[in-house]
C-alpha cells in the first residue's frame, strides 16, 4: 500500500504543472503486476499490521492499464497520458530554512 503524494513540476523558470489524482492510495500485488486503487475512506475496511489487507470489493488492474496513479507510482517516462493536468503560474517552491537547530 502506497499513498500517493505528487509535486509539482517545473516546465519553465515560473511555470509549473501539477497532476491531480482521483485516487489517495495505490495498492500492489506482491508480483507488481497488479494494482488496485483505493480513496481515503476505503481504508478503513483495511486490516492494517506487518502487511495490509484489505476486502476485494475495488477491481485489480493489471500494471499495463493507464491510470494515472500507476504512472506516477512507477515513474514511467515521457508524458503522463491517463492524468489531468492543472497549470501553475507564478508558483513558489517551498523552501525550508535553518535557525539553529529548528527548521523553519
Amino acid at each position: 500500500m502506497h499513498k500517493l503524494i505528487v509535486l509539482p513540476s517545473r516546465i519553465l523558470e515560473n511555470k509549473f504543472i501539477a497532476y491531480e489524482h482521483e485516487y489517495d492510495y495505490l495498492a500492489l500485488s506482491f508480483n507488481q503486476r497488479n494494482f488496485a486503487l483505493l480513496k481515503e475512506y476505503d481504508l478503513k475496511s483495511c486490516i492494517t499490521g506487518i502487511l495490509t489487507l484489505c476486502p476485494i470489493y475495488v477491481p485489480l488492474y493489471d500494471a499495463k492499464v493507464p491510470a494515472c496513479e500507476a504512472e506516477s507510482f512507477f515513474q514511467m517516462s515521457g508524458e503522463k497520458t491517463a492524468c489531468w493536468r492543472k497549470l501553475l503560474l507564478h508558483h513558489s517552491t517551498p523552501t525550508m530554512h535553518r535557525h539553529g537547530t529548528t527548521w523553519f
